[in-house]
């Protein structure tokens, strides 16, 4: 019988692998040409998560579990490494030692990101299937930030001729923000304000915003990728946020399957 914490450690690592790869590569391109050390060492985690890709393909929902503990072992590392990385160049970024294309906000996203991945992976090796139920407001607090986040950096990137895309881009700033408050109350209520009506309100709300969000964010990606509109967004950034808000709505499946359970 497969075990849950194999597929979900294979699951999680297939996601946030790529993802990491790819802050690594957007942040080589944010870096001028004198920063070669900290381009360098952007490479070298492009590498590193390239191979982790490479040996994750080894591994099959059945593999073993002592096996997937190990990679998992790795895994964490390389998580923790890459996330000393970006919290290293945020330091270097706000004492003004360094003057990138790399908002000091996006850096502090994407190091978020590697946290949560870190502690994914470290939560999967102690036996606990992540994102675990009782986890949902803050499962949701982290991602509605994301998203949060996700909305102002779209309208930072567009040109300010792109003037319709740039309004839609601060109305889905506003939204997610208030999102962000909402389940910072919730959070704060907790555990009394953990009943399935809550929970589940909560929940519907999220996914109403989220599904907006990316459909526009689709919409953006592909008149990106055609060139159809004028802004300073990677096409791989595009669809790297897409991707993320894809996630966040499976997760939100993900946990309205409990609350559906546990009210049976």
């Amino acid at each position: 019988m497969t075990n849950p914490i194999v597929m979900r450690s294979l699951d999680e690592i297939e996601f946030w692998s790529r993802i990491m790869k790819e802050h690594a590569l957007f942040l080589s391109l944010g870096f001028t040409y004198e920063q070669n050390q900290l381009i360098e060492e952007a490479q070298q985690f492009i590498t590193l998560f390239e191979r982790i890709e490479e040996k994750l393909a080894r591994f099959t929902v059945n593999s073993d579990l002592r096996q997937i503990q190990v990679f998992n072992s790795e895994v964490y590392q390389a998580a923790v490494a890459i996330w000393s990385y970006k919290r290293k160049v945020l330091g270097l970024t706000l004492r003004c030692e360094i003057q990138s294309n790399n908002f000091p906000l996006l850096v502090d996203h994407i190091s978020r990101e590697a946290a949560y991945f870190a502690n994914r992976i470290k939560d999967l090796n102690e036996g606990k299937l992540a994102p675990e139920p009782d986890t949902i407001i803050q499962e949701n607090l982290f991602f509605l930030r994301i998203m949060a986040d996700h909305s102002k950096f779209i309208g930072h990137l567009l040109d300010p001729s792109e003037r319709k895309l740039v309004e839609q881009a601060r109305e889905f700033s506003h939204d997610f923000d208030q999102l962000v408050f909402q389940a910072v109350d919730l959070d704060s209520m907790r555990p009394q304000s953990e009943t399935v009506p809550i929970l589940d309100q909560f929940l519907d709300q999220n996914r109403v915003s989220v599904v907006s969000l990316r459909d526009f964010k689709k919409t953006a990606r592909d008149l990106i990728e055609a060139c159809r509109i004028k802004s300073n967004i990677h096409p791989l950034l595009a669809d790297h946020t897409f991707r993320e808000a894809e996630r966040f709505l499976e997760i939100i499946d993900l946990f309205e399957a409990h609350l559906s359970k546990s009210n049976q």
